[in-house]
């Protein structure tokens, strides 16, 4: 499972969002079961090019947040291109992400 430390480093990496190791750290802790959303290897990255795993993703960011379906559906795009250089889009990453977006 990605650590926090890793999620950090990543977002960090990131030449196009600035977001603080704190409210990283704070959506981070928001997001319950990381273990469970991340327990097989096909579910540790997310493929922004299958729309069936974009699909998966919005379901369960929509679980996390009560934001509408078009703008779930923003946020993902904008995070798919924040992490376009990323071969590996790691999910707990991108939720952080895309919650980041969202709020």
């Amino acid at each position: 499972m990605e650590s926090l430390q890793d999620v950090q480093k990543l977002i960090g990496s990131l030449d196009d969002v600035s977001i603080s190791n704190d409210k990283i750290k704070e959506i981070y802790e928001s997001i319950p079961n990381k273990e469970v959303r991340v327990n097989t290897t096909d579910k540790k990255y997310v493929a922004c090019t299958d729309d069936s795993e974009l699909d998966g993703v919005k379901r369960a960011i929509t679980k996390l947040n009560d934001a509408s379906k078009l703008d779930i559906t923003n946020a993902v795009k904008t995070v798919c291109g924040y992490l376009k250089g990323v071969h590996s889009k790691p999910r707990i990453t991108f939720y952080v992400l895309v919650l980041n977006e969202l709020n």
